[in-house]
């Protein structure tokens, strides 16, 4: 009987050990993932992402006279297109970019203050490459108090992309006609999801 209670005890024993180490502590957290629904649209310098605030496209022909003159001078013999570029040498901004993590198709407007001068007088031809998938509306645009699509499509761009255009792109059409004065307006891109 001896050698039976010793059996059983260290039985016991080792089966009571067992189960002490077989409900070993644990512990357990949740991982949250929260990704933000992002539609940016941004004016940078076009070397960065990095966004640019109170820009000015310049259109001096005050400081350019000679170049105003002759320009003038040219559309009126016929022999020159009126419209024409900005006088900065450094161009106000260099790109105008997007960022889109929606599937969805999404949409830039254009729209400008008045400026006295007649805004269907100033005019916006992109010269470089379009990145994202939206398609543009037209080759070019003129500015106009009423909201306009210039761009629409897009969906998910996979980081920032450049819609092609800068400030070099802006274009005033002039003939001689115009009347003296300083003549600004605010143009405002907005990207928007319908």
């Amino acid at each position: 009987m001896k050698k039976f209670l010793t059996a059983a005890l260290t039985t016991g024993l080792i089966l009571a050990l067992g189960a002490g180490f077989a409900n070993t502590p644990s512990a357990s957290h949740g991982v949250e993932i929260r990704i933000p629904n992002v539609l940016f649209l941004r004016i940078t310098d076009g070397d960065s992402n990095a966004s640019l605030e109170n820009t000015v496209v310049n259109f001096d022909f005050v400081t350019e006279i000679d170049a105003y003159l002759d320009h003038v001078t040219a559309v009126s013999d016929d022999a020159a297109d009126p419209w024409i570029g900005s006088t900065d040498d450094d161009p106000a901004f260099g790109d105008v970019i997007v960022f889109s993590n929606r599937n969805n198709d999404w949409h830039v407007t254009v729209v400008a203050t008045d400026t006295g001068f007649g805004l269907s007088n100033i005019r916006v031809s992109p010269s470089g490459v379009n990145e994202s998938d939206a398609a543009e509306v037209g080759s070019l645009w003129t500015l106009s108090t009423t909201a306009e699509d210039i761009f629409t499509g897009g969906g998910r761009t996979n980081g920032w992309k450049s819609l092609g255009f800068s400030a070099d792109d802006y274009e005033i059409r002039l003939d001689g006609t115009e009347l003296p004065g300083d003549y600004s307006t605010v143009v405002t891109y907005t990207i928007v999801q319908p």
